[in-house]
């Protein structure tokens, strides 16, 4: 448990304005600017019929225009042996526009299991700048290689403590694969115990002794894979959607030349 909020930049997603417990997770990269899968605001269609999710991809014209996500700062803990239920917890409401990479293709069975992803990244432009203090955490320059280990964040459900929201935990998590091509996608080793729901859309960090840089947002799930989405293979779309918020936010810039 990040107890010490080493990890504070890492942020909720709620599944809607009043749920408080976490549909994903993601960073913020800026006071404006947040980062997610994708598939945390693309959901499958449900077919009315069974009530199962449609076959076939899922693209950008299904995502959600508006996210919801809230920053949790973690307190005094009350007693030790039970972290969860006892630290003292700052919540922080913000809510903001959703923008969707436009190669995002999510593909899952009659099922609902995933079948595959590609471009499984999304930023959520803020309401309003957040206030307080901010970790910003850099991208990196270069792309990880296999067999090194990472540190992921996310507010996992922990089937422990059901009724206990903003619990954020991390781990640390090998590469097994580096995939070709036009995927930008990191397959990786679970080291010890899995909490499925929740950690999606989460960081995935490089660190060096008091270094850290963000180099991958960690992708929806399937049985056959554990999976992130490379931020240094994505850079430029990355390095474009800030740079539209800046322009945006400039006050020099005139209204009719803000980019949409």
């Amino acid at each position: 448990m990040d107890v010490s909020n080493r990890y504070a930049s890492t942020i909720m997603l709620l599944a809607d304005g009043g749920h408080v417990h976490a549909n994903c997770s993601g960073i913020l990269l800026s006071r404006r600017v947040a980062l997610t899968a994708a598939s945390c605001v693309c959901p499958p269609r449900q077919a009315t019929s069974r009530g199962v999710p449609e076959k076939g991809p899922i693209g950008p014209s299904a995502c959600a225009e508006r996210a919801f996500i809230m920053t949790v700062r973690f307190g005094a803990v009350k007693s030790p042996e039970f972290k969860e239920e006892s630290v003292e917890q700052t919540f922080g409401r913000v809510d903001g526009k959703v923008r969707v990479h436009p190669a995002f293709k999510l593909e899952v069975d009659d099922q609902g299991a995933v079948l595959s992803t590609h471009a499984d990244l999304a930023i959520i432009v803020l309401d309003s700048p957040l206030r307080g203090d901010l970790q910003r955490v850099p991208f990196a320059e270069t792309e990880v290689q296999e067999n090194e280990t990472l540190v992921m964040a996310g507010y996992g459900d922990d089937p422990r403590f059901l009724g206990v929201a903003g619990i954020r935990y991390f781990r640390h998590n090998k590469v097994t694969q580096i995939r070709g091509g036009s995927d930008g996608k990191v397959l990786y080793e679970q080291q010890g115990a899995f909490v499925y729901n929740g950690y999606t859309g989460g960081p995935c960090f490089r660190e060096d002794k008091s270094q850290r840089w963000l180099v991958g947002i960690a992708s929806v799930g399937s049985d056959q894979e554990l999976s992130f989405t490379s931020t240094y293979f994505f850079r430029d779309w990355l390095r474009t959607e800030l740079q539209r918020v800046a322009i945006a936010d400039s006050p020099s810039t005139p209204a009719s030349q803000h980019p949409r």
